[in-house]
């Protein structure tokens, strides 16, 4: 394994083929993101990952360091 010192983080959001009920073959990003269900439709398998690259900025950017005295 070439790259055993590098790991990413799971995220907490999923790309998923998604077949369009009027037949369009899409990828689908689900997720929550504080507490609100995310479910976007993209034609390209990049665009969807650039979009969960955002939410999970977003959800890291809201986390708390922990409690401040």
């Amino acid at each position: 394994m070439a790259n055993r010192g590098f790991f990413m983080a799971k995220s907490r959001f999923k790309i998923t083929k998604f077949k369009n009920p009027s037949g369009a073959q899409v990828y689908r990003l689900s997720g929550t993101l504080n507490g609100k269900r995310i479910r976007e439709n993209y034609k390209s398998r990049e665009n969807a990952a650039a979009k969960r690259q955002e939410y999970d900025i977003e959800h890291l950017n809201g986390q708390s360091d922990g409690q401040t005295v």
